[in-house]
């Protein structure tokens, strides 16, 4: 039996586009719990990443002068999520953690536009 294949592709490039737009907004609006949230210590946890992600914002929050103590750790190395711990000398977790996403947002942004200088 004969079938039309251009709307088997249009479904295969909608079904690739959804996962792609998906794969983003889940990048974008990651989920954070928050365990533990005191004015100098804040601890949480980052359901459904790997360690990509915490590695970068551990990295960046080092960069910050008022950062005490900063790291993660893997509950299960299979099944687990990063779970993170922040530590401030004087300012307020949540400030310097909003202060080193900005500064990764920064990052990202000023590589785009080094990549998009390529094409």
């Amino acid at each position: 039996m004969f079938t039309d294949s251009t709307k088997y592709d249009e479904k295969i490039i909608k079904n690739k586009k959804a996962k792609y737009i998906n794969n983003r907004k889940k990048l974008l609006f990651m989920n954070i719990k928050i365990v533990e949230d005191k004015k100098n210590r804040l601890v949480f946890e980052m359901p459904g990443l790997n360690q990509t992600i915490p590695n970068l914002l551990r990295s960046e929050l080092w960069n910050n002068d008022d950062t005490k103590n900063t790291g993660y750790h893997v509950t299960h190395p299979i099944a687990g999520h990063p779970v993170f711990v922040l530590e401030t000398k004087s300012k307020e977790a949540r400030k310097v953690l909003d202060e080193a996403i900005k500064g990764i947002v920064k990052q990202l942004e000023s590589a785009r536009e080094d990549l998009k200088g390529l094409r």
